[in-house]
C-alpha cells in the first residue's frame, strides 16, 4: 500500500515538472528579467520624467530676433520685411543680417513685418500654420516673457542616440526603444501610457553647456546632473540680440588650420589675430609649444607675431577669469604655395560683375565703407566716407598667380590698397590677397537697384513730384515734395519756402543707378544732399542710400495731386 502510495505520487510529481517545462519554454519570446525597482523605472508625471522632458523641450529663444519668444521657433526659410528692406531669412546666419538693419539707424523704432503664411514649431515639436500676424502674436502671448521662467532646460542636453527598455505588467521586456534627438525624447515621455512601465540604459553621456561630458550610470545620478546643471548657464531668453556674442566662450573658439603663403619665403603668423573675435574680458587666451603645457598653464609663447619657414603646431589655452575653467585647441600652422585656381579671366569677370568692399584690411575692417566699382575699361570708382575717386585697375597672370593692381588711388585711408597683389584664394564673392606684409579680402557686394536703368530711374523722376516720407529713420521731412525737372533742377516745395537744387543720374559698369542732389539753396532739407546708390525702384516709391553719408535712406513717394 505504502509502496503503491508512493508510486502514484512519484508520478503525480512527474507529470506536474513536465507541465511546467512546456510551460516555461513558451516564455522564450520575451526576455524573463528581474522586476525593476522604483528607484530603476520611469512612469508618466514622475519627477525624473518631468526633468528628460522638460531637458529635451524645444527652446524658441535663439530666434528671439524673429519673433520676441522663447517657446515657439519660426520654421525657416521666412520672408520678412526689416525696417523695410526685404529679407529672406533662409538660415540662423541671416540673423546676422537683421541685426545689420537694425544696426543701420540708432534712432528708429526696429519692425519685422513677415510674409504670411508661415509655419511656427511650438516647444512640443507640433508644427502650426500661421495665417497673419494675430495668429502669431497670440501664440506669442502664451509664452513666458523676457527673462521669467520656463520648463526648457537649456544648460545641459544628452549625447544620442539612448535607449529605453519597455516593461509590461509582469516586468518582463516587450521592446526597446532607440531615441536619436531631443523631438523623440520629448514624445516618447509624453507617451507613456498610465501603468507603462519604462527604464533608461545606462551608461548615457550628458553634455554640459560649456561643451564638457559627464558619464552617468543611474535614475539617481542623472537627476542630480540635470538638477545642478539647470541654472549653470545663461539661457538667453531676453530679447536683447545683441548680448549674445560672449555668453559661451568656448562656443567661439575652435581647432585651426592656418595656411600662410610663401610667395616671401615663409609664412608670417600673428597669433593673438586668429582669435580676435573671441576675445572679451571674461577670458584669458594663452599660447603654448605644446599641449601638456597649455594643460598646464606653463612656458606660455612670450612672442606670438613669428615668421616660419616650415610647418608648426601649437596649443592654445583657453580660461574663464569667473572660475578658472579652460579649454584647449591646437593650431597648426601650414606654409604652402597657395596661388588661387582663378584664371585672369575669371577675376576680371568676377570683378566687373558687382559692387567689392575691403572686408579685411591686415584683420582691420575700416576701409569696409568704401564701395569699389570695377569698370571693364579699367576705371575703378571708389565712393564713401564722402569721397568719390576715380583710379584704375588692371590684372595679370605669372607662375606665381592672377595679379591686381590698383593705381592713382588718390584718397586717405583708401590709398592703402595702392599696388599690386597676389590673389591667394578666389571665390565668385570673395577675393583673398597678399601684397609683401599685408594682407586684404575683399566681398562682393551686388546691390539690387529693382532692375532699373539710369534711363527708367530718370522718367520716374520726371513723372509728378516726390514727397520724402522718409530720411534716415526720421519722418518729419514729409513736409517737402521734390519736382525733379528735365534739365536737371530740383524744385524743393514746403509749407513755408520753396528751395533750388541739383540733381544728375549716373550708372556704373556693374549696373548701380547713381544719383546726386546738390546745390540745396537752404532750409532743413540741405541734409539730403549727397550721392546715392538706388537700391529700390517702382513705379511710385524710390529708395536710395547715401554712400557718401554713412548709407542714410532716403524714401521718395510719387505725389500727383
Amino acid at each position: 500500500m505504502i509502496i503503491s502510495l508512493i508510486k502514484n505520487t512519484l508520478k503525480y510529481v512527474t507529470v506536474l515538472v513536465a507541465i511546467l517545462c512546456c510551460f516555461l519554454s513558451c516564455q522564450d519570446e520575451i526576455t524573463q528579467i528581474s522586476s525593476p525597482n522604483d528607484q530603476e523605472t520611469i512612469t508618466q508625471n514622475s519627477n525624473l520624467a518631468n526633468l528628460l522632458q522638460n531637458t529635451a523641450t524645444l527652446d524658441g529663444s535663439i530666434d528671439n530676433i524673429l519673433d520676441n519668444a522663447n517657446c515657439i521657433l519660426i520654421n525657416l526659410p521666412v520672408t520678412i520685411t526689416v525696417n523695410g528692406v526685404e529679407v529672406i531669412v533662409e538660415n540662423e546666419t541671416d540673423f546676422e543680417v537683421i541685426e545689420t538693419l537694425f544696426n543701420e539707424f540708432t534712432t528708429d523704432d526696429d519692425t519685422i513685418e513677415f510674409l504670411f503664411p508661415i509655419v511656427i514649431t511650438l516647444n512640443n515639436y507640433e508644427e502650426i500654420e500661421i495665417a497673419n500676424e494675430t495668429e502669431l502674436e497670440a501664440f506669442i502671448a502664451d509664452c513666458a516673457g523676457e527673462n521669467e521662467n520656463d520648463d526648457d532646460i537649456e544648460c545641459i542636453d544628452f549625447q544620442y542616440p539612448i535607449t529605453f527598455s519597455i516593461y509590461n505588467a509582469d516586468f518582463q521586456i516587450t521592446e526597446t526603444v532607440e531615441i536619436e534627438n531631443d523631438a523623440a525624447l520629448y514624445n516618447f515621455i509624453d507617451n507613456l501610457e498610465n501603468g507603462v512601465l519604462a527604464s533608461l540604459n545606462f551608461p548615457v553621456t550628458m553634455v554640459l553647456s560649456n561643451g564638457n561630458t559627464v558619464e552617468v550610470n543611474s535614475n539617481q545620478e542623472l537627476e542630480i546632473i540635470i538638477n545642478e546643471a539647470e541654472d549653470d548657464c545663461d539661457e538667453d531668453d531676453d530679447y536683447d540680440w545683441e548680448d549674445d556674442e560672449n555668453e559661451t566662450p568656448f562656443n567661439c573658439f575652435q581647432d585651426l588650420e592656418i595656411v600662410e603663403c610663401d610667395t616671401t619665403g615663409f609664412g608670417e603668423y600673428n597669433l593673438e589675430s586668429i582669435y580676435q573675435d573671441c576675445l572679451n574680458d571674461n577670458v584669458i587666451v594663452t599660447y603654448h609649444e605644446t599641449i601638456v603645457d597649455a594643460q598646464t598653464a606653463v612656458n606660455p609663447l612670450t612672442v606670438v607675431y613669428f615668421n616660419a619657414t616650415l610647418n608648426n603646431t601649437y596649443y592654445a589655452r583657453v580660461e574663464l577669469l569667473e572660475d578658472g575653467t579652460f579649454q584647449t585647441y591646437q593650431i597648426n600652422l601650414l606654409v604652402e604655395s597657395c596661388a588661387s585656381s582663378c584664371t585672369e579671366v575669371d577675376v576680371d569677370n568676377y570683378l566687373v560683375a558687382c559692387i567689392w568692399n575691403v572686408v579685411n584690411y591686415n584683420g582691420s575692417d575700416d576701409l569696409i565703407v568704401y564701395n569699389l566699382d570695377f569698370n571693364s575699361n579699367g576705371t575703378l570708382l571708389i565712393t564713401g566716407n564722402g569721397q568719390t575717386i576715380t583710379s584704375t585697375w588692371s590684372t595679370s597672370e605669372t607662375n606665381d598667380g592672377v595679379w591686381v593692381a590698383f593705381n592713382s588711388v588718390n584718397g586717405p585711408n583708401i590709398q592703402a590698397i595702392s599696388g599690386n597683389w597676389l590673389i591667394t584664394e578666389c571665390e565668385p564673392d570673395r577675393l583673398e590677397m597678399n601684397q609683401e606684409n599685408n594682407t586684404m579680402v575683399i566681398e562682393q557686394n551686388c546691390i539690387d537697384n529693382g532692375m532699373c536703368t539710369e534711363q527708367d530711374v530718370d522718367a520716374i523722376l520726371n513723372d509728378c513730384e516726390w514727397t520724402i516720407t522718409n530720411y534716415a529713420g526720421d519722418s518729419s521731412f514729409s513736409i517737402f515734395n521734390i519736382s525733379f525737372n528735365a534739365n536737371q533742377e530740383m524744385i524743393i516745395e514746403s509749407t513755408n519756402e520753396n528751395y533750388t537744387g541739383q540733381w544728375t543720374t549716373s550708372q556704373t559698369g556693374s549696373g548701380e543707378v547713381i544719383v546726386n542732389l546738390s546745390s540745396i539753396t537752404g532750409g532743413n532739407v540741405q541734409i539730403i544732399e549727397g550721392e546715392y546708390v538706388v537700391v529700390e525702384c517702382t513705379a511710385n516709391q524710390m529708395i536710395f542710400h547715401d554712400v557718401s553719408n554713412n548709407g542714410n535712406e532716403l524714401v521718395l513717394e510719387k505725389n500727383c495731386n
